[in-house]
């Protein structure tokens, strides 16, 4: 272990010279970000950003918000004790940063921005970075330039409207062309930046769309109008807190370009890397990035490169916590290790309901897995379950650490060649973003996980229900093996539904049960 304390500007001067001078480093974010003091890292193996990625809150709300839309707009005393819950968990397995949307606004910033935001939402919010900071975690903003959160500002001047490709106007994003765009950016950003604590942000700029203007994307293309102006943004944030951390995520940047980035791209990434700390290139259908051309790329960087680290499951905010068992450590450490190799060294690790069995073992498993890459991940799940669920005997231990991994090949070997089949559909893609229900809606939605055709079928809802009731056979006959904290009682909850959820499918399509 080696303790080590080096000022942002001096890892700065260092990161010029690529990121392989950075692997070097080895920094936590911890060691970015607070220069006055020692804090202390593995030396090897290790990725540098662990982030604990949230999404929006109330995504790792332990509560079901059963008839809420996505995403919740809720800041109550249940997100807060949800949120302090995911970070006893995230501290113990080595993040070092949680990453988190819809603190403080979700669809819409108010005009009059502080006095809009009430006073029991700021006294959450500062209350979950202050447990934050006591658990060694930095927290990360997460923010929209110009899109996500503008509507009732882009209402109020629609001359500051965004233009979309077709000449139409698009009324959730801005227009760089008009300078009352960037103020408002600027604006939100003094708010949020001189009242909280917060040690970083996260800056998305197309998540719902861009200006295509002759002076914005029409100008020289998607990525190098999103590269302007979220440079632009980051200079910004470096000029007034210079100590702050900035991450630029490109979502829907490459939808020109076959969702891979040119060489013509690459050398916007490039420039724009010289002003941000991270580039986080996730994976919602694949990275940006071809694999086979990560490492060179990686090499020209300035900052950090970060994904997702493979596949993860987003978690449906109207279910049921206990109604779903999807574990995926596996192909996540595949991942992680492989991309570590390539010069990997930020990974955003999407976070989930704690008290959800297997999401609870995901995100311990992916902590363990980004400190240490050298491990292997049957032994990283055999330790989270002797810490969780504390066995009293090895063959519970062993039993119940095949459940875990069996339970996440039960699932996903029925991808099976559908995937390869059906790659002409958004969603076919072996790594990246699935979703268990529709996202959006006014109730608990269908569980199209189980159903979209691009992932199983009849056959494979059949070999999935097969694989499930031995695994929770074997579930019963050791659940009294554990001072588990009632954990094994939410497995076997989540094992039930599941096999409930396919049975009632199958039935209701006719298939053999």
């Amino acid at each position: 272990m080696e303790s080590l304390n080096i000022s942002r500007r001096k890892f700065i001067v260092k990161a010029s010279i690529g990121a392989a001078s950075i692997a070097g480093l080895n920094l936590s974010c911890n060691q970015i970000v607070n220069n006055d003091k020692k804090l202390i890292t593995k030396s090897t193996n290790t990725f540098n950003y662990r982030i604990a990625y949230g999404c929006w809150v109330n995504d790792m709300r332990l509560e079901p918000l059963p008839l809420v839309d996505w995403p919740a707009n809720l800041m109550d005393d249940v997100t807060v004790s949800s949120v302090i819950k995911a970070m006893d968990l995230q501290s113990k397995y080595h993040y070092n940063c949680l990453d988190t949307w819809g603190l403080l606004a979700t669809s819409s910033w108010p005009l009059n921005l502080g006095d809009g935001i009430d006073n029991d939402r700021r006294r959450r919010v500062k209350k979950i970075i202050a447990e934050a900071h006591d658990r060694g975690i930095k927290v990360i903003y997460g923010m929209g330039v110009f899109s996500w959160g503008y509507e009732k500002i882009i209402a109020s001047n629609p001359l500051i409207t965004a233009i979309n490709r077709d000449g139409t106007l698009n009324k959730q994003a801005m227009c760089d062309a008009h300078p009352e765009s960037f103020e408002w950016v600027k604006k939100i950003l003094d708010f949020v930046l001189s009242e909280f604590d917060f040690d970083g942000i996260h800056l998305e700029s197309m998540d719902q769309g861009g200006c295509f203007c002759p002076e914005c994307a029409g100008k020289a293309g998607i990525v190098e109008y999103h590269s302007r102006i979220n440079g632009k943004t980051a200079d910004y944030i470096r000029s007034k807190w210079p100590e702050k951390f900035i991450n630029v995520i490109p979502i829907f940047w490459a939808q020109d370009s076959n969702n891979q980035f040119t060489e013509s791209d690459k050398k916007y990434i490039i420039e724009l890397s010289k002003h941000i700390d991270g580039f986080y290139d996730q994976g919602w259908r694949g990275t940006f990035i071809p694999s086979d051309e990560r490492a060179s790329f990686i090499n020209q960087l300035h900052c950090v490169y970060g994904t997702s680290g493979g596949r993860w499951v987003y978690p449906a905010q109207r279910w049921d916590r206990e109604s779903f068992f999807i574990p995926h450590m596996q192909h996540q450490a595949d991942a992680i290790k492989k991309q570590y190799s390539q010069g990997v060294r930020g990974l955003m690790h999407y976070q989930g309901p704690v008290n959800n069995p297997g999401t609870e073992v995901n995100i311990a498993c992916g902590g363990l897995m980004s400190y240490d890459t050298s491990q292997n991940i049957e032994d990283v799940v055999a330790k989270v379950i002797k810490d969780l669920y504390r066995p009293k005997n090895v063959n519970a231990h062993n039993k119940l650490t095949q459940i875990f991994l069996k339970g996440e090949n039960a699932y996903f070997n029925q991808w099976g060649d559908l995937i390869e089949r059906n790659r002409k559909y958004y969603d076919a893609t072996p790594y990246g973003e699935f979703k268990m229900d529709l996202l959006r809606g006014d109730s608990p939605g269908p569980a199209v996980y189980l159903t979209n055709p691009i992932y199983m079928d009849g056959a494979g809802r059949l070999a999935y229900k097969k694989a499930l009731i031995p695994l929770l056979n074997d579930l019963q006959e050791i659940e009294g093996s554990f001072d588990d904290g009632g954990r094994i009682k939410s497995l076997k909850r989540s094992m039930i539904i599941t096999l409930t959820f396919l049975n009632t499918i199958m039935y209701a399509k006719g298939e053999q049960l």
